[in-house]
């Protein structure tokens, strides 16, 4: 089967078939990089009075879970 060849950029011949394997590795590069992105990790932290009471690590999409309401006599805690 013969492939058809482009000259681009005044000099360079590429082939079809070449083409073809540029946009497949691009789509599969890209195809890594939406999965292994969503799975970049961070860290919500709690504070009450400057200290860090609760820490939780997360991946992009995961659901932080509320620590225990900390409590302090005089006061009533209306939430985070």
């Amino acid at each position: 089967m013969a492939y058809k060849k482009f000259n681009i950029y005044g000099g360079i011949n590429i082939s079809e078939k070449a083409v073809s394997v540029a946009i497949i590795i691009g789509l599969l590069v890209l195809a890594a990089i939406m999965v292994l992105g969503n799975r970049v990790g961070f860290t919500a932290s709690f504070e009450s009075n400057g200290e860090v009471i609760y820490e939780q690590h997360l991946h992009y999409g995961d659901k932080v879970s509320e620590p225990t309401a900390p409590i302090r006599e005089g006061y009533v805690f209306t939430g985070w």
